[in-house]
């Protein structure tokens, strides 16, 4: 049988290779833990910059609809100036239509006169 210096020798040895197993995976837990802290550290600059990346994209998006928006609001000023051009037209149109039916009534009134003195004349040769 063993003596109990030899046991304690051996429970000694048993302890201290617990702790060299212990301290090992303490080790492992630490370099573990110093890595997962870079990649959260990563992470977070990732982060950043997709904020910033999403920031940019939303600036260049409005920018866009801001130029198309223009776009549609002078194509709109120029429907308004050409409706506004058709309507000066058609007043132009019914003005020269109101100036050829007067000049067609003057010279029916012409026509009318030069017949009544030729109708006068005519009466008063014979």
């Amino acid at each position: 049988m063993a003596t109990s210096t030899e046991t304690a020798s051996l429970v000694l040895k048993a302890d201290a290779t617990e702790i060299t197993k212990g301290s090992e995976a303490l080790d492992k837990l630490t370099v573990s833990a110093e890595g997962a802290s870079r990649s959260v550290d990563k992470l977070a600059e990732s982060e950043d910059q997709a904020k910033a990346r999403i920031k940019a994209m939303v600036q260049a998006s409005m920018e866009k609809v801001r130029a198309q928006n223009e776009s549609i609001a002078s194509g709109q000023r120029a429907v308004q100036m050409t409706d506004a051009q058709r309507a000066a037209v058609e007043k132009l149109n019914k003005a020269s239509n109101t100036q050829a039916d007067m000049n067609a009534r003057g010279s029916a009134l012409l026509a009318a006169e030069d017949r009544a003195r030729k109708a006068a004349t005519v009466g008063v040769a014979e």
